[in-house]
């Protein structure tokens, strides 16, 4: 049974400097009966950081999952698919920008 609409889907590798872009899109949606899945695949960087940061300010549901070793986007993808909630799954890059009534 799907608990949302949509399940959008964000892959990250040491792209903590640019997820405020898909963040803030997503922030902005007209619809809001969404979660957001982002899947941490090894980065090095400050992503960690930065999503957590983003979870205890966002006003909709995020799952985070975070993969040791980066194993590519397509076993990201896969982590996500398990775990979503949604009727729809949709992929958004780290440096994606939606309009407000994407959703």
């Amino acid at each position: 049974m799907c608990q949302y609409k949509f399940s959008v889907f964000t892959p990250v590798f040491n792209r903590g400097g640019l997820l405020s872009r898909v963040y803030d899109s997503l922030q902005k949606q007209t619809f809001k009966e969404f979660e957001w899945i982002i899947v941490n695949d090894g980065s090095t960087d400050d992503s960690d950081t930065v999503i957590k940061k983003i979870i205890e300010n966002a006003d909709f549901p995020i799952t985070y999952i975070y993969l040791e070793h980066n194993s590519g986007k397509h076993i990201a993808q896969n982590r996500a698919v398990d775990v979503a909630k949604g009727e729809m799954f949709v992929p958004l890059d780290s440096d994606d920008y939606i309009i407000a009534e994407a959703l």
